[in-house]
C-alpha cells in the first residue's frame, strides 16, 4: 500500500521539558545578560547535521539587520542575514565538521557562539535523485525567463532544510535532535543523482494512475539505487504543466516503501542557497495559474508555493520512513506541511494589501507530531551512528482472540509500541531508558489508545526490528462471515480512479453466477484474496466478487461492518448499500453500513478492487444499536444470535 495519492495529539509536558524546556531554562540567564542571545540551543552543543536553526532575542530596534557569520567555514554559506521581529530572530548557519565559531551581530552588540558538527556514521541514508527523460533534459518547468536551472543546488538546500526540520521536531518531542543522514560528498554537499529514465516525457505523461507512475519510477530506480539501507527522495524532472487544462503532467506526491516521489513543476520556487530561504518564504508575488501550476495550498502566492511543495516532499519522505498520516493539524504528516515556512521564518505574508505580515507561533508551525516523532526515533534511519546489534529474534505480538490479552515479546527489548487506526497514527508508548523484553496490554487498552476498534499495532525493538499486528490478529474470528462464493478468476480494474459501472441487472446476473459456485470457508476473520488469486496470475489492478447467502428468521435492521484492501462495493439483496473508492489497508469495522435483512434468504455481494500489494476484506454483522453486539452467521449461513 502507498500512503498518499488527517484529532490532536498532545505533547507530553514532562518529556518536552526534559530537553527543550531545560535548555530554555538554562539560557534564560544568558538572555537576561546579553543584548543578543540564542535561546533554542546552548553554546558548545554538538549537532550531527550541518544546518543549524538559531532562534533568539535581540534588543535592537524593530527590523534591525542581524548577521550570522561562521568564521570557521570557508563555504559560501558562511554568511546569513536576517531581521529582528518583535525582539526575536530566526537564522540559519551551515556548519563544517569540528568546532565552529559563529558570530551574531545585530548592529548594537555581538555574540560569539560555538557549535560542533560531528557528521553521522550510520550506513542508513536518505538519497536525493533527479530523474530526466530519455533525452537527458534536466530543465524543470519555470515561468522565469532567466532561471538558472540549478536543480542540484535547490535539492542540496531543501534536503538540508528537511533534515533540520526533522531534528527540531524530534527535539521538541523530548527525543533530542535526532534526524536522518543525507548522502553527501567530501565538501558536505548533498549528492544529487541525475538518472536518465530511458523514456520520453510523453511516456510518463500518459499514466493516468499515479500509483502506476510511482511503481514505474520505483522499479526503474531500485536496481541501481537499492532501498535496503536507503530511502530515495525522487524528483521527476519531466513534469510538465498543461496551462490550457490547468493540470500537471507527471506531477504527483506519493510515498511509501523505499521511495518518496514528487513532481518538479514548482521547483523553480525553491531556494538555491541558505540566504534565499527567508526571502523566498516571504515572497508575496501572486501565482499566475495561466503559466504556473498552483500547488500553494490555496494561498496563491509564491511563498505558499515553495512552502507547500517543500513541505509535501518532506511529507512523502515521512511515508517512505514508515509514517502514516496524522490527525494533528500542524503535523508534517497531515496538511501541517503547508506551514513548513514557519519553521525557518518568523514572518508570513498575508494577501491583504499593505497589511503587516503574520508573526508565526511555535504551536502553529509544521512539525512531526509526538507520535510520529516517537516512531521515527527508534528506526534504523535515526540511529546516527553505526550500531552493533545483538543477534536476537525480532519481536512477536501474540493476541488471544477470545480474551483480548496482547503480549509483546522482544528479546532485544521493546522501545516503541504504536497504535494506528483508519490509516492514521493515533498514540504510542515508548521505553527510552530500560527496554523491557515483555510488555502486556489488553485489547481494550489498545482500543482506547486508538480511539476505537479496528486498530493495528507496530512494535520496534532495541535492534530497530519491527513487528506488526492488526486486522485479523485483533479481530475475534468467531464474529465474522466465513462462507463465501468467489469469482472463478480476477477481472481487470482498468482505472483506479473509477469504479467500473455495474447496474442492477448486471449485479443480479453476478449473484446468479456466484450462487452456482461452491462455497469456500475462510477460517480467519480476514478473507485473503491475494493468497487466493496470486497463483492464478497478476493481482495488481484486479477486482473480484464475493457472495455470501444469509438466512434470517425474521426481518431485522442490522449493521454491516466491513474493511477492505483496497476499494469496496456492496449490494444487499440486489440493492447497492456501500461504495468506497479508496486505496487503503484492510481494517476490521472501518465501514459501518445500516442494512435490513428480510425474513428468509438474503444475498450479500461484495466487489473488492485491488490497486497493488495486499488484497482482501473483512465482513461481519452486528446489532443496529450503538453497542453493535456481534451477530454470528453460522456455517449454514444462518444468523444465530441477535434479533
Amino acid at each position: 500500500m502507498l500512503f498518499c495519492s488527517m484529532s490532536f495529539s498532545t505533547f507530553i509536558p514532562s518529556r518536552c521539558l526534559g530537553v527543550a524546556g531545560a535548555a530554555l531554562l538554562a539560557l534564560s540567564a544568558v538572555s537576561a545578560r546579553a543584548d543578543v542571545a540564542v535561546t533554542n540551543i546552548a553554546t558548545n552543543t554538538t549537532l550531527r547535521y550541518p544546518v543549524a536553526l538559531l532562534e533568539g532575542s535581540s534588543d535592537a530596534p524593530e527590523n534591525s539587520k542581524l548577521t550570522v557569520v561562521n568564521r570557521t567555514s570557508k563555504k559560501s554559506s558562511r554568511n546569513f542575514e536576517t531581521t529582528t521581529v518583535g525582539g526575536r530572530f530566526k537564522a540559519l548557519t551551515e556548519l563544517v565538521p569540528g568546532r565552529n565559531t559563529i558570530v551574531l551581530n545585530d548592529g548594537k552588540k555581538s555574540l560569539r557562539f560555538f557549535l560542533t558538527y560531528e557528521p553521522m556514521t550510520t550506513p542508513y541514508i536518505v538519497r536525493m535523485i533527479y530523474v530526466t527523460d530519455a533525452a537527458g533534459n534536466t530543465k524543470y518547468s519555470t515561468p522565469k525567463a532567466n532561471d538558472p536551472q540549478d536543480y542540484k543546488a535547490k535539492l542540496n538546500i531543501v534536503a538540508k532544510l528537511m533534515q533540520t526540520a526533522t531534528a527540531e521536531s524530534l527535539n521538541a518531542a523530548g527525543l533530542g535532535r535526532r534526524t536522518f543522514r543525507l548522502e553527501t560528498d567530501a565538501n558536505g554537499d548533498v549528492i544529487v543523482h541525475t538518472v536518465n529514465s530511458g523514456h520520453p516525457a510523453s511516456y510518463y505523461h500518459a499514466f493516468s494512475d499515479d500509483q502506476v507512475l510511482y511503481r514505474e519510477v520505483n522499479n526503474m530506480l531500485v536496481p541501481q539505487f537499492p532501498t535496503t539501507e536507503a530511502k530515495n527522495v525522487v524528483l521527476m524532472g519531466f513534469s510538465e504543466y498543461d496551462a490550457v487544462k490547468r493540470r500537471g503532467l507527471s506531477h504527483t506526491a506519493l510515498g511509501g516503501g523505499g521511495q518518496g516521489l514528487f513532481g518538479s513543476l514548482d521547483m523553480f520556487s525553491w531556494p538555491s542557497t541558505l540566504q534565499q530561504v527567508q526571502p523566498i518564504f516571504n515572497d508575496n508575488t501572486p501565482v499566475d495559474p495561466t503559466v504556473t501550476f498552483d500547488d500553494s495550498g490555496n494561498r496563491g502566492r509564491m511563498w505558499g508555493l515553495s512552502a507547500t511543495t517543500i513541505g509535501a516532499t518532506l511529507h512523502e519522505l515521512g511515508h517512505a520512513l514508515g509514517l502514516p498520516h496524522s490527525t494533528f493539524r500542524y503535523s508534517v504528516m497531515s496538511r501541517g506541511f503547508d506551514q513548513i515556512n514557519r519553521m525557518f521564518s518568523l514572518t508570513e505574508p498575508v494577501k491583504a494589501p499593505n497589511a503587516p505580515p503574520l508573526i508565526s507561533k511555535p504551536e502553529e508551525t509544521a512539525t512531526f507530531d509526538r507520535v510520529s516523532s516517537d516512531r521515527l526515533a527508534f528506526t534504523h534511519w535515526f540511529e546516527m551512528d553505526k550500531k552493533g546489534y545483538t543477534k536476537l529474534p525480532s519481536p512477536k505480538i501474540q493476541v488471544d482472540g477470545a480474551s483480548g490479552k496482547v503480549v509483546i515479546n522482544a528479546p532485544a527489548g521493546v522501545r516503541f509500541v504504536g497504535v494506528d487506526r483508519d490509516a492514521y497514527t493515533r498514540d504510542s508508548k515508548v521505553y527510552p531508558d530500560a527496554a523491557p523484553q515483555t510488555v502486556e496490554f489488553t485489547r481494550e487498552e489498545l482500543a482506547r489508545m486508538a480511539g476505537g476498534d479496528g486498530f493495528s499495532v507496530l512494535v520496534i525493538d532495541n535492534n530497530a526490528n519491527q513487528a506488526n499486528a492488526g486486522g485479523s490478529e485483533f479481530a475475534n474470528p468467531a464474529n465474522f462471515i466465513h462462507n463465501w462464493k468467489l469469482s472463478e478468476s480476477a477481472l481487470v480494474w482498468p482505472d483506479s480512479k473509477l469504479l467500473p459501472e455495474v447496474d442492477a441487472a448486471e449485479a443480479e446476473n453476478i449473484v446468479g453466477q456466484l450462487a452456482a459456485r461452491p462455497a469456500q470457508n475462510f477460517a480467519p476473520a480476514y478473507v485473503d484474496l491475494q493468497e487466493r488469486y496470486a497463483p492464478l496470475g497478476a493481482t495488481d489492478m484486479r477486482r473480484v466478487f464475493a457472495l455470501s447467502e444469509i438466512t434470517s428468521e425474521q426481518e431485522q435492521k442490522v449493521t454491516l461492518l466491513t474493511g477492505s484492501d483496497d476499494a469496496l462495493r456492496v449490494w444487499v439483496n440486489g440493492q447497492p448499500v456501500l461504495s468506497k473508492l479508496t486505496m487503503r489497508g484492510a481494517t476490521p469495522d472501518e465501514d459501518a453500513t445500516p442494512i435490513t435483512l428480510r425474513a428468509g434468504r438474503n444475498t450479500l455481494l461484495l466487489e473488492v478492487l485491488n490497486g497493488s500489494e495486499g488484497w482482501g476484506f473483512f465482513a461481519r454483522l452486528a446489532t443496529s444499536d450503538k453497542a453493535r453486539q456481534p451477530l454470528v452467521v453460522n456455517a449454514a449461513g444462518q444468523v444465530v444470535t441477535g434479533k
